[in-house]
């Protein structure tokens, strides 16, 4: 490797370092560090017996009558998947129990999706100047990336010879 080709990757770095330490304060200044007090004020939907995956939060969030109605909504979305999510991480785990190298890989799995999220969900931050459909678009962005991280799972657990056992 040449000298240049060493400070062109060391630069990549430090400018990937700033910028996920930029999307880290910008997401704790953002809204996402509200979820969890707003978690506190919302009811539960009754969803019968649908999975919190399957059920359908758009045309549920769509129902509100307002802005902040729209984001209490899509805050009881993220109050009902999140456990589905942990119960699936959860059963993963049990079954990687005796497989060091296959834990390490779904923690590490686990964590990009979780930066991906992030990312995600703050580019559709930023694609509003403000004001209160903004701060809906956070949560229902959330609600979104974490049915598809749940549904995804489920399939995961549905094809994966690991669970077949």
């Amino acid at each position: 490797m040449t000298r240049l080709n060493i400070s062109q990757e060391s630069a990549n770095n430090t400018v990937l370092l700033k910028m996920k330490a930029l999307i880290a304060i910008y997401c704790l200044t953002c809204g996402f560090a509200v979820a969890e007090t707003f978690s506190d004020h919302v009811e539960p939907v009754k969803i019968g017996s649908v999975t919190p995956e399957n059920y359908d939060w758009q045309s549920y969030i769509q129902g509100a009558k307002s802005t902040g109605a729209e984001m209490n909504k899509a805050y009881s979305g993220i109050k009902m998947v999140k456990p589905r999510l942990e119960q699936l991480l959860s059963e993963l785990r049990g079954i990687l129990k005796n497989d060091a190298e296959g834990l390490k890989q779904l923690e590490r799995m686990n964590k990009l999706w979780q930066e991906s999220a992030d990312i995600e969900v703050t580019w559709i931050a930023k694609s509003y100047e403000g004001g209160s459909q903004k701060n809906a678009e956070i949560p229902k962005a959330r609600l979104r990336t974490l049915v598809m991280r749940v549904k995804y799972l489920v399939r995961f657990k549905e094809e994966s010879g690991l669970f077949n056992q």
